[in-house]
């Protein structure tokens, strides 16, 4: 079986560590086929009108730059959002085959920046202590994922990876 290089695992070993630094982030995926990353945020807010459309621009114009001054291109950003009575998951949309750490936490930076306190986050007191034991879980699970399905052609058929954190847990899905 071949091994896998440094871009087919890398959307795999970033997506787990984002949502191991990040307990702001609710859930986290990749598709392969469109080169993107979506990244989703939960707040215990109804967002609508002008103040959610002005947040939106914020956002987007923030990202596009940051990504212009570091990697001299602009990636495209979107970002959607589905009300659940008084909680709102917000999905930012960014299209980049490498997503670099500093715009995951820039990103993280504006949301807790506009919400607060509204926005959830994991508790991380009970899973700091048990940090060791989470690394070496993640450590198999990516060998998993290493030991991917290959088609008769030696070419990887890994799809759409999706991730969420659930009690200090990553668990990813090859969707």
């Amino acid at each position: 079986m071949p091994g896998g290089g440094l871009e087919e695992s890398y959307p795999v070993n970033f997506i787990v560590n984002m949502l191991l630094r990040y307990p702001e982030i609710y859930t986290a995926g990749f598709d392969p086929v469109s080169a993107s990353y979506n990244i989703a945020y939960l707040v215990t807010k109804d967002l609508k009108g002008e103040s959610y459309r002005s947040f939106c621009a914020l956002l987007k114009d923030k990202l596009e730059a940051f990504s212009y001054f570091k990697k001299g291109e602009v990636h495209r950003v979107s970002i959607r959002k589905e009300n659940y009575g008084g909680l709102t998951r917000v999905e930012v949309l960014i299209k980049d085959k490498f997503l670099a750490y500093d715009e995951v936490s820039l990103l993280c930076r504006l949301m807790r920046e506009q919400f607060n306190d509204r926005l959830l986050a994991e508790n991380r007191c009970a899973s700091e202590a048990g940090e060791e034991e989470a690394a070496g879980s993640m450590e198999e699970r990516l060998m998993l994922f290493r030991n991917r399905k290959f088609n008769r052609l030696g070419q990887d058929t890994m799809g759409q990876l999706f991730a969420f954190r659930d009690s200090g847990k990553v668990y990813i899905y090859d969707k």
